[in-house]
């Protein structure tokens, strides 16, 4: 388990650690992240405050990027579907 020293946004930490520090993987095939893999990190910090605001920055980008893939996924099925009509010849383009 980490522990800042100083008083951290965990939303904020989490990101850092998700987007900035690579796990390995180890023997075992699992992704660890260990005490001297996180060692060679200095985490500069912003105020308490600013940590929270980019913490929801980045939480509501997430959000919005999983809400463009679905779109993009539903546009690519209707596609998929629309090529398959026109195939069968069910529909024709005049």
């Amino acid at each position: 388990m980490l522990q800042p020293k100083l008083k951290l946004d965990g939303r904020f930490f989490a990101e850092f650690i998700n987007n900035r520090i690579s796990i390995v993987s180890e023997s075992t095939g699992v992704p660890q992240l260990t005490a001297p893999q996180i060692a060679k990190y200095e985490v500069l910090t912003p105020l308490s405050a600013e940590q929270t605001a980019i913490a929801t920055v980045l939480s509501d980008m997430d959000a919005e990027l999983a809400a463009l893939e679905t779109k993009l996924t539903k546009a690519r099925h209707l596609k998929q579907g629309m090529m398959q009509e026109l195939l069968t010849g069910r529909i024709r383009l005049v």
